[in-house]
């Protein structure tokens, strides 16, 4: 929980660089990792709120095994599934993000909070219980936070 706090604040101090953009590190701009590292947390702890523990299936996956053992994420591997995929960049300012910003603070205080059973659906690791999407989402953060710190550079 300590590590989604101190992304958090990192977040906090890195929304006023939204605008920038370095094409050869990533396509997208500070805004959208950002956007995109706080829509990630909403919608994982709004699913986790929604879940019945009962309903939890574990499935093996060795993509899962890889990145939550090595806590680190491959570049330019993945794409973000659409519900978690920001909307073009003019529509972005300081403000809306400070609003994902609150939510995401928001967010990550109601974790402790829910059942350890309370899971969410990962599109490639499949179903995760609290703990683990915990580390997962401090795994994700930071993955988007270097790409940021390397935009900024």
């Amino acid at each position: 929980m300590q590590k989604l706090e101190i992304v958090l604040k990192e977040i906090d101090q890195l929304i006023e660089f939204h605008e920038r953009l370095k094409t050869d590190v990533s396509q997208v701009s500070v805004g959208w990792q950002l956007e995109h590292v706080m829509m990630v947390i909403n919608n994982v702890v709004t699913a986790m709120e929604k879940s019945n523990p009962s309903d939890y299936r574990y499935k093996y996956s060795p993509i899962r095994f890889v990145i939550m053992t090595f806590g680190k994420i491959p570049r330019g591997k993945g794409k973000a599934p659409k519900g978690v995929q920001p909307l073009e960049q003019d529509t972005r300012t300081t403000e809306s993000l400070r609003l994902h910003y609150e939510n995401a603070k928001l967010s990550i205080k109601k974790l402790p909070q829910l059942d350890k059973n309370q899971f969410f659906i990962h599109p490639l690791f499949g179903y995760m219980k609290r703990n683990s999407t915990i580390k997962f989402l401090g795994i994700h953060s930071n993955h988007h936070l270097k790409i940021i710190k390397d935009i900024i550079a």
